[in-house]
């Protein structure tokens, strides 16, 4: 007989959350008034938290939140959305993307608080939960639990630490550890006046003396936690210490028991049709049941249907294999020995993925660590009660070099900030430079287009009269004729010139276009070939003065290879991906060295319109050619 007992794991999905408890239409108010601030970093959070169930507008107030809160410098904006996502994909059971973002928290919260820190770690320990990796999940929640006794006593988390710790204890076989994380847990549970997670302590505790056989004492401890889920009207704790109860009639043989706390989960879960999982599992549990009250028929029909309807709706894999060992046990006493021997090898592959054996090491060395830690603690602070005059006078020591400390960051601070109002002042008259070389750059195109070409072509219109009108000889037309041409030209040329200074093209279609005919120009030069390459360039949507300060950038960059690079062939990139504008621009030129010609009129005109656009240049070059990368954020 194989021992199945349900494990509880306090996970992302029972996290507290205020936000989601606010009426949506206020928030949605309130962000329609909200200033470009740390406040609308945390209404956006609020309103996309409301979304949780719908996933497409779920990450787009969360994406805002995240892009508003780089953009300030707001770190604490950014560890409350990497929660969200991991919480988020916790409720979409992508145990993966749950961990990444658990991950990404644990990163942001080392730039805040202790208490920050000792929460993401926790939240990584309920993601590595998810995916069932017991070794990494007691490393996070050990050094979150480490964290956590350095700050003041929270009785809510350390009470859900050690929940968590004692159920993952459980998880890897160690009673002693399941049965003493448990008596801490119900210990700061029961010191807490709300009795948060008193009930799940109680279950733990019934987990740890079933697996110690100790059974008297988790009966005790399963009716405890049943007075109070049954007290908090609690269906799904209901149900959690009913089939531990289930089990633990099984173990004491006491079968008709067992049947009759089955059809008590059976009633409460078919009550509750949304908890698909422990609906399945009635079926499953009265299967057992019926089997070992010797059953078989009725045994089968609630071992079959349970299997039906787990493959219909994707059970836990857990619950997958616990049928197919019930289908195992019940096709072997009917004699089908060829369809238990099927079934007991689809429970075996399950388990041998599901329920390997987990390396302790790592986790016997952090314990240790732990403890000496804790230890060398309580030392300390005996040895600072005896010498209290030292701690003064070091403590004094302390505080002086301190103020010298804090006077010199607070120079380098406002040097800092010096330096940065200067680059800001620097980027603004940048700015305003390339909008005045612009507007006048369209002034003189309109100039020459308006005035001086019609103006031309007027004239050509009036030199093509005249030749009507006059009888010339021969070589006086001929010479007629040429001067018509060289007026023509001029006119070409004068289009040409107006047309570099404003591309029509940009105006009337766009920075995708203006840059396709530009590079096309460039081939039909036969001059080199030129391969145009646009990427996604439907998410690019900034206004005119961003477009030809792009399109100046590919003009100035082009003009180079032609001029200087003797390449024969150039592809210009252009990519929208992800707010961000990537320009590359790529030759199989002679190349040229960056440390001595970064520094010339062109490269120079490139890096201030890039500075300009808050954007990031990178340039590599050697005999094979030149490759420029520009990244702008849009």
């Amino acid at each position: 007989m194989k021992l199945f007992i349900q494990l509880l794991f306090i996970s992302f999905c029972c996290s507290i959350s205020v936000y989601g408890q606010k009426d949506r239409k206020i928030l949605l108010q309130q962000l329609s008034k909200a200033e470009q601030d740390t406040n609308k970093v945390y209404l956006l959070l609020d309103i996309g938290e409301t979304f949780i169930d719908e996933p497409k507008k779920f990450k787009q107030y969360l994406q805002k939140s995240f892009s508003l809160s780089r953009k300030l410098n707001h770190t604490n904006g950014e560890n409350k959305y990497y929660f969200l996502m991991a919480k988020f994909y916790t409720y979409q059971n992508e145990p993966d993307s749950c961990i990444y973002f658990a991950k990404k928290g644990v990163e942001n919260a080392k730039k805040l608080k202790l208490d920050k820190q000792a929460q993401a770690y926790s939240n990584l320990g309920s993601a590595y939960t998810l995916k069932g990796y017991t070794d990494s999940t007691t490393l996070a929640l050990l050094k979150s639990l480490r964290i956590q006794e350095k700050l003041k006593p929270d009785l809510y988390r350390l009470a859900l630490l050690y929940i968590n710790l004692s159920a993952n204890s459980y998880a890897i076989h160690d009673d002693k550890k399941t049965i003493e994380y448990a008596r801490k847990s119900l210990y700061y549970a029961n010191k807490n006046p709300k009795k948060t997670f008193l009930a799940e302590a109680h279950i733990n505790l019934g987990l740890g003396f079933t697996y110690d056989k100790v059974l008297d004492s988790a009966n005790y401890h399963y009716n405890k936690a049943l007075e109070i889920a049954y007290r908090n009207q609690n269906a799904i704790q209901q149900l959690y210490v009913i089939e531990n109860i289930t089990d633990l009639w099984n173990i004491k043989r006491n079968y008709l028991k067992m049947l009759e706390t089955a059809k008590i989960y059976k009633k409460i879960s078919s009550a509750n049709p949304e908890f698909v999982s422990e609906w399945i599992k009635s079926d499953l549990l009265l299967g057992e049941a019926y089997l070992y009250n010797n059953q078989i028929d009725q045994a089968k029909s609630y071992a079959e249907t349970a299997l039906k309807n787990s493959q219909k709706d994707t059970d836990l894999p857990e619950n997958i294999m616990r049928i197919h060992f019930l289908m195992y046990e019940i096709e072997t006493r009917l004699g089908n020995y060829s369809k238990a021997e099927d079934h007991f090898n689809i429970h075996d592959s399950i388990d041998n993925v599901f329920r390997g054996e987990e390396t302790q090491q790592n986790i016997n060395i952090l314990n240790t660590k732990f403890n000496v830690e804790k230890k060398n603690a309580e030392l300390k602070l005996q040895k600072a009660t005896l010498e209290r005059n030292k701690i003064i006078i070091l403590l004094l020591s302390v505080g002086l070099i301190s103020l010298i400390v804090l006077g010199w960051l607070i120079y380098k601070n406002r040097t800092k900030k010096q330096k940065i109002e200067a680059q800001i002042q620097q980027i603004v008259a940048s700015k305003s430079i390339i909008k005045t070389q612009e507007d006048e750059r369209t002034r003189i195109a309109k100039d020459l287009h308006d005035g001086l070409g019609s103006l031309l072509s007027g004239v050509k219109q009036s030199l093509h009269g005249m030749k009507n009108s006059f009888i010339m000889e021969a070589s006086e037309a001929k010479s007629f004729e040429k001067t018509i041409d060289v007026l023509d030209q001029g006119i070409k040329d004068l289009r040409n010139i107006a047309h570099n200074m404003i591309p029509e093209n940009l105006i009337k279609f766009g920075l995708e276009t203006a840059t396709h005919d530009y590079c096309s120009q460039i081939n039909n030069s036969n001059t080199l070939k030129v391969v145009f390459s646009p990427i996604n360039m439907v998410n690019y949507q900034k206004d005119f003065t961003h477009s030809i300060t792009v399109y100046r950038i590919i003009q100035e960059l082009v003009h180079n290879v032609v001029k200087h690079a003797e390449a024969k062939n150039l592809i210009v990139q252009l990519a929208a991906q992800s707010n961000t504008l990537h320009i590359t621009i790529e030759d199989d030129g002679k190349g040229f060295d960056t440390n001595n010609s970064t520094n010339g009129i062109g490269i120079s005109n490139v890096k201030n319109r890039v500075s300009v656009l808050e954007g990031t240049m990178q340039i590599t070059s050697n005999h094979l050619g030149t490759t420029v990368n520009i990244e702008l954020p849009i």
